[in-house]
């Protein structure tokens, strides 16, 4: 018998429901996973498990009558073992560097709803996120932008937040006492979307000159920006524990505060998983904003 747990529980699916619409809505995934699945699953067995007709139920053909003995049988076997229905359901999730360096992936990615575990399969999008939609087959997608550009038709709006330049006290303190000075300013990893966002930030802003005091990833750049190494955009929630502790200063003088959107995108009708996804996801940004 050939297949994982999984793909047999998608093949069992469509058996029983008699279409991969209504398989997936059965089983809480997209219409195209359950495709991929029974796809690996035919391409594992050399040969068609379902004839296909356009607007007809997917009916099994003789080798997916037999292969279908066999995998009741193992999918018995399976939830005696207690493998059943113990399978993670992924959701794939698409974010800019912003959102997804800062929030996700420093964040739990994992919970469990009426029994099930739903997980975020994470992806970097680093152009127009309806773009990228259907190239990476996302379910949700999240980005930031200026919240003076127009967004998607179909991108909802999360929260709004500021953000600002910061600097150690005696970053600040030098460029205050010679404003000719070009101002050091800790910048993402070069050619990354971050960092054309803050070059446009600080165009916008009318910014005085500046320099590149060095090109890190964005995990490490607050760290560098406590140790003085130069000023950090950023946004001033995040910014609050450096101001509290007296480790940042606002540069308003340098850089105004200016407001950003957090949004996103969802196409089609979610599945309830999705939806579960997209609310905890949702949560999570409009609490780390």
């Amino acid at each position: 018998m050939v297949g994982t747990i999984r793909q047999l529980e998608v093949f069992r699916a469509v058996c029983q429901a008699g279409s991969y619409m209504a398989a997936a809505e059965a089983l809480g995934i997209t219409q195209a996973a359950v495709s991929r699945h029974i796809n690996a699953l035919e391409t594992a067995c050399a040969r068609p498990l379902f004839t296909r007709a356009p607007g007809r139920p997917n009916v099994l053909t003789s080798a997916g009558e037999h292969f279908r003995l066999g995998a009741d049988s193992l999918l018995e076997s399976a939830r005696q073992l207690g493998f059943s229905g113990s399978m993670v359901v992924p959701v794939r999730v698409g974010a800019d560097s912003v959102i997804l360096n800062t929030i996700l992936r420093t964040s739990p990615m994992e919970f469990s709803s009426d029994g099930r575990k739903i997980s975020a399969d994470l992806h970097a999008i680093a152009v127009a996120p309806d773009v990228v939609m259907d190239a990476l087959e996302l379910d949700l997608a999240y980005f930031t932008c200026p919240i003076d550009q127009q967004p998607f038709a179909n991108a909802e709006l999360l929260v709004t937040y500021h953000s600002g330049l910061f600097a150690a006290p005696q970053v600040a303190a030098a460029w205050r006492a010679n404003p000719d000075r070009p101002l050091p300013i800790i910048m993402p990893l070069s050619g990354s979307p971050l960092e054309a966002m803050m070059i446009r930030t600080l165009e916008d802003a009318g910014s005085p000159p500046y320099e590149a005091a060095t090109h890190v990833a964005f995990d490490h750049a607050l760290e560098l920006a406590y140790a003085g190494v130069g000023a950090i955009l950023m946004s001033q929630p995040r910014a609050r524990i450096g101001l509290a502790s007296g480790m940042l200063v606002a540069m308003d003088d340098f850089c105004p505060p200016h407001a950003m959107g957090r949004f996103a995108i969802q196409f089609g009708k979610p599945t309830s998983f999705v939806a579960k996804m997209h609310r905890y996801l949702s949560e999570l940004i409009v609490s780390k904003s």
